[in-house]
């Protein structure tokens, strides 16, 4: 697990389409060995997180995961 990840309180925050309780959900499956999962966790990650240009919180409170992972190997 990544240090931090579950010290947020992502349900306390809101996306574009409400709670962001799951977002560390979708941070995990961006690192899906599946890439077909990886696509679809990107689609709602980024629509969710970026909807229209717009920036929310969480859009913040996520990028430290997303810059510290290592990329999958494809």
């Amino acid at each position: 697990m990544v240090d931090g990840l579950h010290d947020i309180d992502w349900a306390s925050m809101e996306h574009a389409y409400g709670s962001a309780e799951e977002i560390p959900a979708m941070l995990w499956a961006l690192r899906s060995p599946d890439a077909r999962e990886r696509s679809k966790a990107l689609d709602h990650f980024y629509s969710a997180v970026h909807h229209q240009g717009d920036v929310y919180p969480v859009t913040a409170a996520s990028l430290p995961f997303l810059l510290s992972w290592p990329p999958m190997a494809t």
